[in-house]
Formats: C-alpha cells, sequence, structure tokens
C-alpha cells in the first residue's frame, strides 16, 4: 500500500484552502469599510453636536480637522480630540476649522461641504451657510 497524496487530492486542498483565504479576505474588507462608515457617521453626529452646544452654552463652538485622521471638538471649557479610522480619508486639501456661533448657524467662512471617501465611494457632509444644518448625502 502506497503512502502519501494523489494529484487531485492535493488539487482539491488547495481549492479549498484558496476560497477559505479569499473568504477570510472579503470579510476583513467589508469590516473596515462598515468601521469607516460608522465614524463617518460619528463624524457627522459630532459636528451637529458642536452646534447644539454652542446654542446651548451661548459661546462659539468649533470642530477642527487635523491631518492625523482626528479632529477635535472645542466650546468654552470643553475640548475633546477624536480619532478615526484609515479606512475614511478626508479629501479637502485646506485645514477645515468649522465654527458655530450662539445661534448654531455657521459663521461667516465656515459653511462649507466636507468631501469623504471609503474605498471608491465619496461622501458628502455640507454644512449650511444660513441655518448651520449639518447634512450627509451618500
Amino acid at each position: 500500500m502506497k503512502k502519501g497524496f494523489t494529484l487531485i487530492e492535493l488539487v482539491i486542498s488547495i481549492a479549498i484552502i484558496s476560497t477559505l483565504i479569499t473568504i477570510a479576505m472579503l470579510s476583513f474588507r467589508t469590516v473596515e469599510s462598515t468601521e469607516a462608515k460608522r465614524d463617518l457617521k460619528e463624524i457627522v453626529n459630532r459636528i451637529k453636536f458642536a452646534r447644539n452646544m454652542a446654542i446651548s452654552e451661548k459661546a462659539q463652538s468649533e470642530v477642527n480637522f487635523m491631518e492625523n485622521n482626528s479632529y477635535e471638538v472645542i466650546c468654552k471649557d470643553y475640548r475633546e480630540t477624536f480619532n478615526y479610522s484609515e479606512g475614511l480619508k478626508l479629501l479637502n486639501t485646506e485645514a477645515i476649522k468649522l465654527k458655530f456661533t450662539i445661534k448654531g448657524v455657521s459663521s461667516k467662512d465656515t459653511a462649507q461641504t466636507l468631501y469623504f471617501k471609503i474605498k471608491d465611494k465619496i461622501y458628502e457632509v455640507t454644512i449650511e451657510p444660513v441655518t448651520g444644518k449639518v447634512n450627509l448625502k451618500i
């Protein structure tokens, strides 16, 4: 009796292993994309939070985006820095400082559109100039 694997057994084993590796890689990409989408929604919520804080505290608030995948929310004594995942890319090239007045309106130069990219899809976060309302366009 011979010991060892036949060619068919080897091919089937390699096919099964290849399939498992492909499934694992696809699920990893899905997890990364899901995390980036969650981070984008969190950014929108924190911008809304900064706007609401300006109204409730009767003080100007700011959201400043930095180069190292982070941003900070500032209002009076409150200052907190947040990070977002590498899968979420901010496409705007200039420094971004969003400011809200005590009425929750975006101050003069800060009403703008932020562009984020997740994989090949671009998302828009707009801050309306008159109302300061924050919108996410998918």
